[in-house]
């Protein structure tokens, strides 16, 4: 968890692409000057605290794709396509949880 504390570890990086398990909210990130705000991101969780959040850092384009179902928790189907709208992408991204 706290992923806003340790965005700016991950930027200095300069990924494309970052998918992060126990992720806050978007809406609870501060993205400072010492890190990068990601162009794109898509956030999904029970709770503010806790969810997966992806990241592009470039500037690929980022939805979730049309077969999701909410109702299979924490697996989220991405599909990224770059921004001349080409090099389309389907990614999995699980978050494993014991219940």
């Amino acid at each position: 968890m706290a992923f806003r504390k340790k965005a700016s570890k991950i930027s200095h990086f300069y990924p494309d692409l970052a998918i992060i398990s126990e992720c806050e909210s978007p809406a609870k990130l501060n993205f400072s000057n010492l890190s990068i705000e990601p162009k794109n991101k898509i956030w999904v969780g029970e709770n503010l605290s806790k969810g997966i959040g992806v990241f592009a850092y470039s500037d690929l384009e980022l939805s979730v794709h049309e077969f999701y179902d909410p109702q299979i928790k924490f697996v989220i189907p991405i599909v990224t396509l770059d921004k001349y709208g080409w090099g389309f992408k389907n990614i999995n991204t699980f978050w494993t949880v014991l219940f």
